[in-house]
């Protein structure tokens, strides 16, 4: 289990959940984007909960291992979401181009 710590409050998810929160948060910033992602968590009296967390440039975001005596957390889907997301924000995008059109076609947008 690894217990995340992100704008002044903790809780504890698994260990593959943090690792991708973790990733996805450092891509965002990369990029200068945010998002809102919503995971799993075990509450201190061994309760299940949810978290909601505003990721992105300005995210202050840490987590560290702890050992808990409940099972650990697992949420696959919210895994393979979160590693598609980061992968998709790493992809070079490429501009939209208008195949028919050419740089003499268009107008120029100022005045000489």
């Amino acid at each position: 289990m690894e217990r995340i710590t992100c704008a002044g409050s903790t809780f504890v998810t698994g260990g593959l959940i943090a690792a991708a929160v973790i990733d996805y948060a450092h891509i965002l910033a990369q990029q200068g984007e945010f998002d809102v992602i919503e995971l799993p968590t075990r509450r201190t009296d061994g309760s299940a909960g949810r978290a909601r967390l505003l990721v992105g440039p300005t995210t202050q975001i840490a987590s560290e291992t702890v050992q808990l005596a409940s099972d650990e957390l697992t949420d696959l889907p919210l895994v393979d979401e979160l590693r598609e997301r980061a992968a998709r924000l790493r992809r070079p995008q490429r501009p939209a181009v208008d195949p028919g059109r050419h740089a003499e076609d268009v107008e120029p947008w100022f005045d000489l």
